[in-house]
């Protein structure tokens, strides 16, 4: 079975170089260009995303001012542009044009809506507020999510756990251990089937593909434990445990935000956060419910030696959480007050609020109850009890990450040449400068965060963005072309 785990990690490498996705299909640019006036009909309309879209779940809708459509209902993925929908255009005249995008991320069915507008010979049209360009995520998404993320985390860290920290002898803890599994199993069972009931009819087909394998991944985990020892072997299984762990874990990772910079660097950083987070995770989970129950009648300075084993798992597993982590956030966001304006960044510092947390628990394990009770001194009453928390955390770290990976991270790709954004007395200000060719103009747009009224005890983050030629009215100093 080792050679199996080995092939993974090689597989691993040859998928996450075959190329990466973003978690949301952003607007980056367009043919013909927002807010572009223009002498002579197009003959259709082409919007490139950040990612590559679904073309079955996406739609593009080209209306008059009256809000008729004049498309031809026909939106396809081109093959001559990357990342590009194509719609087809009528016999259109003179006048102003609104096109209105929904689109539906072909790695993770997220989806994100938007306008612009375009205008031959003509002023070009107002556009209405349309709302959030992302919707909220639903609770069945975090359910899914969260139920996703905790299977990953029991069976690899219960693998490895069992693997290098403390093989189950008792056959009470072997009994617990098998439990743990099926819960493990059930758990990514479950979570897959949410997920892919949350996308509906509609979910595309690379996602159905990759919540496939997850939820096999589960039902793999839970069917070796029926096969006889003669076939598989204990130690054989637990590592068989911990090869299906890792497989959905890369599964998460081949549909996550680290995948949005197009970075090989990114998304090894994204997979090794996965994996050093369920070593972590799992192997508390193993504690308190395999090793638990039947070490409190154990020799305190043999539960002291296991105990000083993990916590020094532990401690390479939560230096790597640190440096990955903290490498990818800064990445993701453009501002440091993103993480209490933003929804993303909200959540990120919660899970790095409980992050936090644990490792003061597991500090005490390492520091203080462990060497105590190998030195034979009575500290099992007080390292349970660190456990439990432990345990009750790591729940709401599951929570937090099931919603960091719902919302979109505040830095996305655009197609303007200059992009720079201020925090400045509460006002957020973000000017993006696109060069139009056959004009020497720049188009720029304003965007802006006001804080919540008095009444709220946090600020929110409300988003509204007008169009370019809107922006040049309230920006005292727009950038120049480039």
């Amino acid at each position: 079975m080792r050679p199996l785990l080995a092939a993974l990690v090689a597989a691993s490498v040859l998928i996450l170089m075959g190329g990466a996705a973003a978690a949301h299909a952003n607007y980056v640019k367009s043919n013909p260009a927002s807010d572009a006036r223009l002498t002579k009909p197009p003959t259709e309309v082409r919007v490139t995303f950040s990612e590559t879209p679904d073309a079955r779940g996406s739609d593009v809708a080209v209306l008059d001012v009256n809000g008729n459509r004049v498309d031809a209902h026909d939106v396809t993925l081109v093959s001559d542009e990357v990342n590009t929908l194509r719609v087809s255009l009528g016999a259109i005249g003179d006048g102003g044009y609104l096109v209105s995008w929904t689109t539906v991320s072909a790695v993770d069915g997220h989806e994100t809506k938007g306008a612009f507008a375009f205008a031959i010979n003509a002023p070009l049209p107002a556009i209405k507020d349309i709302g959030p360009s992302a919707p909220p995520p639903t609770a069945l998404e975090i359910a899914g999510r969260a139920l996703s993320y905790g299977g990953v985390a029991v069976l690899t860290g219960l693998g490895f756990f069992t693997m290098f920290i403390r093989v189950p002898a008792a056959d009470g803890e072997v009994r617990r251990e098998r439990r743990l599994v099926m819960i493990g199993g059930a758990a990514l069972i479950g979570g897959t089937a949410l997920l892919a009931l949350n996308q509906g009819a509609n979910i595309p087909g690379r996602l159905l593909l990759l919540l496939a394998l997850r939820g096999f991944a589960g039902v793999a985990a839970v069917s070796a434990l029926v096969l006889p020892s003669r076939l598989l072997p204990a130690d054989a299984r637990r590592e068989a445990t911990a090869f299906f762990g890792l497989a959905a874990g890369l599964t998460a990772t081949l549909v996550s935000h680290a995948a949005a910079s197009g970075d090989l660097r990114y998304v090894a950083l994204d997979y090794l956060h996965v994996i050093a987070i369920s070593i972590w995770l799992g192997g508390v989970v193993a504690f308190s419910y395999v090793v638990m129950p039947s070490a409190r009648a154990e020799d305190p300075m043999g539960l002291g030696r296991t105990i000083w084993r993990f916590s020094l798992t532990a401690l390479a597993a939560i230096a790597v959480i640190i440096t990955t982590g903290t490498l990818q956030s800064l990445d993701r966001l453009v501002l440091i007050e993103d993480l209490v304006e933003t929804p993303y960044g909200i959540a990120l510092l919660a899970k790095i609020v409980l992050l936090t947390l644990l490792l003061g628990l597991g500090a005490l394990n390492l520091l203080v109850w462990g060497p105590r009770m190998r030195r034979g001194l009575a500290a099992s009453a007080q390292f349970w009890r660190g456990v439990i928390a432990e345990t009750g955390l790591f729940a709401g770290v599951l929570v937090a990450a099931a919603f960091l990976t719902s919302f979109a991270p505040p830095a996305q790709a655009n197609g303007a040449a200059f992009d720079e954004t201020k925090h400045t007395s509460g006002i957020r200000i973000e000017l993006l400068t696109a060069t139009v060719r056959r004009r020497s103009r720049s188009a720029s747009r304003w965007s802006s965060t006001t804080w919540a009224s008095k009444s709220s005890s946090r600020p929110s983050a409300r988003r509204a963005s007008t169009s370019p030629r809107a922006a040049r009215r309230r920006c005292s100093a727009p950038g120049r072309s480039r």
